[in-house]
């Protein structure tokens, strides 16, 4: 974490949000003594701490000439019960010379992931460079109530006017770009997505972080398992641009048993992950319409006849996401989760990304933008496979060969009508 907020000597770092503000208060308190002296404090109020996480503790009058070099200083104004009451923030800016770093709690959530804010919260002093907000996305889907908000009359007046029973991904949205998280911060911001140590919770950390549209740089991971990533933005691209020469007809628009169109159904598996950018590429405009039923933004391929190639290129040129994924649009079986894996193992590395079935590297895949210029040089139907032998990748492996079946056949596509009709 130190080395993703790019912490220094001289750094003042607020805590907001809930869910882990101590924990991160304390164990980067731990880390941060090794390079100079710390100060952990707080503007609202804190638990006291235990007699390991610290070297020395004073409430009220504060012996500066005690301070030693590479240790953690508690400091607070007084005690209420077993939690620590915090200083007034232009107060701490007067004891800030003392310490090469200050690590402040500036916010109050009574332990519950949401809350209703006052006017005066977070308490965020003026001359804090860098704040943190912890949220925890696992609460997207979650029942509203007293037991994961906190003040929930104020939350509800701020953020469910309309009285959703559930937390929407448009409620989540509209708590994180209120800003009550940065109120009054002029500094460097982050959001961490604490507690995501699941596919699940990554779902809705990954639907979350694409609906954000304030400043701010996201981080996410697990404090519990010590782990922290950057968030990368990805955009994902259904290919759409071919003849269809094996089959004899468009085979996009064969209808399956279920009444869906081929390419429906595919469109289907992506339509709850909420990609940054959706594209549909195609040629002759005949997707168009199916396009913006699926809120896809539809890219009109003129050189199809050139090979797969062109419909990638359209694609990688007009994507301002930190990486793509390629998916055919003649797999009506692909699982929601087969993507979401691909997405979490991007997250969490800079390279290529590939399913692997036995030895077969298979679509989808995914591929960081920064390769933009030689998906421009490609030509034919290479695609992005010829990446594959100039750049190191990873694979996924999976085990369920169905679902990465596609159509190019009759005889494929008999296949896939008793696979659906199976299920």
């Amino acid at each position: 974490m130190i080395e993703h907020l790019n912490l220094k000597k001289g750094d003042v770092l607020a805590i907001t949000g809930s869910c882990g503000k101590t924990t991160l208060l304390f164990s980067l308190a731990e880390k941060l003594k090794s390079r100079g002296r710390v100060l952990v404090t707080t503007t609202t109020k804190i638990f006291i701490p235990k007699k390991d996480e610290y070297d020395s503790m004073f409430i009220g009058e504060m012996d500066f000439s005690s301070i030693k070099d590479n240790t953690v200083t508690v400091y607070g104004h007084s005690i209420h019960g077993d939690k620590i009451v915090g200083w007034n923030p232009s107060f701490l800016k007067t004891i800030s010379k003392y310490f090469d770093y200050i690590l402040i709690e500036a916010d109050g959530s009574m332990g519950k992931p949401l809350k209703g804010w006052n006017d005066d919260e977070p308490q965020i002093p003026l001359f804090v460079t860098k704040t943190i907000a912890l949220v925890n996305p696992k609460v997207l889907g979650e029942k509203i109530d007293e037991t994961i908000v906190h003040r929930l009359p104020l939350f509800q007046e701020q953020f469910n006017k309309n009285s959703e029973e559930y937390v929407s991904l448009e409620i989540f949205s509209k708590y994180i770009n209120s800003n009550h998280l940065f109120k009054g911060h002029c500094g460097e911001r982050f959001y961490f997505f604490n507690q995501i140590e699941d596919l699940n919770s990554f779902e809705k950390f990954f639907n979350i972080a694409n609906n954000i549209d304030v400043e701010g740089t996201i981080l996410w991971g697990s404090l519990h398992e010590k782990k922290v990533y950057n968030f990368k933005s990805i955009a994902v691209a259904i290919l759409a641009s071919g003849f269809s020469k094996r089959m004899g007809e468009d085979k996009l628009n064969i209808l399956l048993t279920n009444n869906k169109t081929i390419l429906e159904n595919t469109l289907d598996t992506i339509e709850s992950i909420n990609f940054k950018e959706k594209f549909l590429i195609s040629r002759e405009n005949k997707f168009k319409d199916i396009a913006k039923k699926y809120f896809l933004r539809y890219l009109n391929n003129s050189f199809a006849h050139l090979g797969q190639s062109e419909g990638v290129k359209l694609a990688v040129n007009s994507c301002s996401s930190q990486g793509i994924i390629f998916i055919p649009g003649d797999m009506p079986l692909l699982q929601k989760e087969t993507i979401l894996q691909l997405l979490y193992k991007f997250q969490i590395n800079d390279k290529i990304i590939v399913s692997k079935l036995g030895e077969e590297l298979v679509a989808p895949m995914v591929f960081p933008i920064k390769y933009r210029e030689e998906f421009n040089d490609l030509t034919g139907d290479s695609g992005g496979r010829k990446l594959l032998t100039k750049h190191p990748f990873i694979t996924v492996d999976f085990l369920d060969k169905k679902q990465f079946l596609d159509v190019d056949t009759p005889e494929d596509l008999i296949r896939i009508q008793q696979l659906l009709e199976e299920k």
